[in-house]
């Protein structure tokens, strides 16, 4: 994308998304890269500082002439332009050991991991709780369950650790957060499935 390609699509841009002229000049996502239909197609299951979601439409127009065997995500978060880009094959990657531990069970474990999320009470108390364990001795499916419910729980989805390694955010003040999406899990995990995380 030229600099004034780009300054066109960034001065189109009302509060961080596009508007719909400027979103129907986008080549739709399934011209980009073959994937499951729309309907099916997953979305990010974790609440992520820095996320992409809002960018979604400027990043899609970077991508419309590009042509790439594999994708290769070095800082995954929320994933929110692998999801969208569903490429065939994917090596997702990211600083955050716990973050990629989690996407790994994701992949691998979906009907495990929704089954503890959905026995998961939200309250002040079990979210204490859970922040003070030490995810590593936790067994995969129950670590992986602390951290999506600390991340849909906690201020406005940080992940912050202190000098010792210990995730430190507060609980953030939601009426009643949604900490597991049925669906919304097996079509991560179904994107995951053609992944090397």
């Amino acid at each position: 994308m030229t600099e004034a390609q780009f300054s066109d699509a960034k001065t189109a841009l009302p509060q961080g998304a596009m508007n719909s002229a400027a979103t129907a000049r986008v080549h739709r996502q399934s011209e980009l890269f073959p994937s499951e239909d729309q309907d099916s197609k997953a979305k990010p299951f974790l609440k992520w500082a820095g996320g992409k979601s809002r960018l979604l439409p400027v990043l899609r127009t970077c991508l419309v002439h590009q042509t790439f065997q594999r994708y290769f995500e070095p800082f995954l978060g929320g994933a929110a332009l692998f999801f969208d880009v569903a490429p065939k094959t994917a090596i997702l990657n990211d600083r955050n050991s716990e973050l990629i531990f989690c996407y790994q069970i994701v992949r691998d474990q979906p009907a495990e991991l929704f089954k503890t999320l959905k026995r998961m009470q939200v309250s002040e108390v079990e979210y204490y709780r859970l922040r003070s364990l030490n995810p590593e001795t936790l067994p995969p499916v129950e670590r992986a369950a602390r951290f999506i419910y600390l991340n849909k729980t906690c201020y406005n989805g940080l992940y912050r650790v202190n000098s010792r390694g210990q995730f430190n955010v507060p609980i953030g003040s939601y009426t009643r957060p949604r900490i597991v999406d049925a669906p919304q899990l097996h079509a991560a995990s179904r994107s995951l499935q053609r992944s090397e995380i």
